[in-house]
């Protein structure tokens, strides 16, 4: 409806297909993910602004329930409406991470006025922030502007949000509690595999139905309504790094499946960004390692406060061996990484030689079989994802909506 305010219905459509389909960077797709957000969003106040966030804790005003003028309404019950479409206009280009600054600003705003009101709950909290955000007097241009710098002025203390890597490192850190914590009670769409686009080059790895109804199922719920379209095979464009980028490198959200050839295993990786020649680490915390045959199994990653921690000095080479999702140059390309050097998943420069070891965040078992670390590879395929309803790849790099 927010949408439907301020452009045409097939722009609205777009827009709001695009979102979903970029489920980790706009919408909470899940009741699960809703719960990691607002949960997330709790940590980053209490570490901000500890006094206010035992004020709201102890309303409600930061459960799920409590923030739901912020993570299910969009702010439409705080601000008014030519705000809303400001913050709209924004949060397309940002996504949720603009949810987090808007929120996080607005309560350090009026923190100072509620927190000398008797205030007993959180309905009563956001009616007295509402009163503050439509006075004359508030100044909303200072919001967006402190919410693309740092909170404070020239008599206060300076506070910076978290960056991009670190508000995810925390959503994924409350995906246990949320799964912990969020209702049961689902309705439960069954899980078909994923389609399979037919085109000149003949597919081999993904074939099977077993197989694609796996990767269907370790896929986020978004991005279900896909099918795999094969834009690279070892035996049909060349096996080495080159031609390898040259084929993949404009495609985001691929996956990669390999055979190996000791154990006749089919093992492989889901990447989120496009693999492509880069001298640093990329990708995100939705990659995943898998096996999808014999005993199908997928290694999502998912940090813990033990994996980050460690001695005094430590914690900055723990976290940067933990968010090694993806990397790839002339020499090599890997997902996943280990204090001894080891991978979650490696191919060499002519992806004939592959190394599966245990991953730190993906807690893997070695992906080619038990005590087989090093092997050969046979055939190596990639496929992307088609949207099931025109045939239209989900996300090319060069795509603009």
């Amino acid at each position: 409806a927010l949408l439907l305010s301020y452009m045409p219905e097939s722009y609205a459509y777009v827009t709001l297909r695009e979102m979903i389909s970029d489920g980790h960077h706009f919408l909470a797709t899940t009741i699960i993910e809703h719960y990691q957000l607002c949960r997330t969003f709790s940590d980053v106040l209490r570490k901000m602004f500890p006094e206010t966030w035992k004020k709201m804790n102890a309303i409600g005003a930061l459960t799920p329930e409590g923030l739901s003028p912020i993570f299910e309404r969009f702010f439409v019950p705080l601000f008014k409406r030519e705000h809303i479409f400001r913050i709209m206009d924004l949060y397309t280009i940002e996504g949720f991470h603009l949810i987090f600054r808007i929120g996080i600003v607005l309560i350090s705003m009026v923190k100072k006025p509620l927190k000398s009101m008797n205030i007993s709950n959180s309905e009563q909290w956001w009616e007295e922030v509402k009163d503050i955000t439509h006075a004359p007097i508030f100044d909303f241009g200072s919001l967006v502007k402190q919410a693309f710098g740092s909170i404070g002025g020239k008599y206060r203390k300076s506070r910076r949000f978290p960056k991009r890597l670190a508000v995810a490192r925390l959503v994924k850190l409350n995906e246990t509690w949320a799964e912990e914590s969020a209702p049961t009670l689902q309705v439960t769409v069954p899980v078909r595999p994923l389609g399979l686009v037919k085109g000149d080059i003949e597919c081999a790895l993904a074939k099977p139905a077993a197989v694609r109804l796996n990767l269907s199922n370790w896929l986020p719920a978004s991005l279900r309504g896909t099918k795999l379209n094969i834009i690279y095979s070892s035996n049909v464009h060349g096996r080495s790094l080159e031609r390898f980028y040259e084929h993949v490198s404009k495609t985001k959200r691929t996956f990669m499946l390999l055979e190996v050839i000791q154990t006749q295993a089919v093992i492989g990786m889901f990447a989120t960004s496009a693999w492509h020649r880069n001298p640093r680490v990329y990708g995100d915390g939705s990659c995943f390692l898998f096996r999808a045959s014999p005993d199908p199994q997928c290694y999502k990653w998912k940090p813990t406060k033990q994996s980050i921690s460690g001695e005094e000095g430590d914690e900055f080479e723990n976290i940067a061996v933990l968010e090694q999702f993806m990397v790839s140059t002339d020499q090599f390309l890997s997902m996943g990484a280990n204090h001894d050097g080891t991978c979650g998943l490696r191919l060499n420069e002519d992806l004939s030689l592959g190394l599966s070891a245990p991953a730190i965040g993906f807690d893997n078992e070695p992906l080619a079989g038990q005590g087989v670390r090093d092997f050969d590879i046979g055939l190596v395929e990639v496929y992307q994802l088609v949207r099931e309803v025109d045939g239209v790849p989900l996300d090319r790099v060069d795509e603009i909506w």
